[in-house]
């Protein structure tokens, strides 16, 4: 069960090379059904979540860290300004994820886990799809914080600038979640194995900071 963007990150190349190391000509997937259904049905599926998983008779895998940085385009940068202080940052900027809340904690690179500032988004724009605030960011509609999954390679290209870059929101991750008491199938493992080795402790999606 991989879907939405992060579905796509995961599972793009993953079946051919699956298929590669053993002889199958499919993997457990779908886009239609949720995980609380596979534990229901019994189906041997694997959901790929994200955040921080909260208590569940599923069993979870940890895949790789997801970051979530503030960036914006470089034009709307330049009409308003590169804030340099999350206090620079006016609400009124803010394209609001409504998935993550109005209030966004922040937390410097260099000490991690300790919330040392908020900015609580006020801007016209309020959407539960990761997708369409990158393509508002990058029509200059506004700053957000977005997942470096989703926003990585138009860090890496400059068609968006990460704003106060010593700043993130706090780093949560990419799990691999499956029913409990249910022998996988070795297909099913090597898949799991497989993720965890394409996409690791530093996933290719951070590559923009090589940029």
């Amino acid at each position: 069960l991989m879907t939405g963007t992060a579905g796509n990150k995961a599972s793009a190349g993953s079946s051919r090379q699956l298929r590669s190391r053993i002889a199958c000509s499919s993997v457990p997937a779908s886009a239609r059904l949720s995980s609380s259904a596979a534990a229901r049905s019994g189906c041997p599926c694997v959901a790929i979540r994200i955040g921080t998983l909260a208590d569940s008779s599923l069993k979870a895998r940890r895949i790789a860290p997801v970051r979530r940085v503030l960036a914006a385009s470089p034009a709307f940068l330049d009409s308003v300004g590169r804030p340099q202080t999350p206090d620079d940052v006016d609400g009124d900027w803010c394209l609001r994820y409504s998935i993550g809340g109005d209030a966004l904690d922040l937390e410097r690179e260099d000490t991690p886990g300790e919330v040392a500032a908020q900015i609580r988004s006020t801007g016209p724009l309020r959407v539960n799809n990761g997708d369409m605030i990158r393509e508002a960011m990058l029509a200059g509609g506004g700053i957000a914080s977005l997942p470096t999954f989703i926003i990585g390679d138009d860090l890496k290209s400059g068609a968006l600038e990460r704003v106060l870059p010593d700043w993130c929101a706090s780093t949560i991750a990419m799990y691999a979640v499956y029913p409990p008491g249910k022998v996988l199938s070795a297909k099913v493992r090597l898949l799991i194995d497989l993720l965890v080795e394409r996409f690791g402790p530093v996933p290719p999606w951070d590559a923009f900071e090589e940029r």
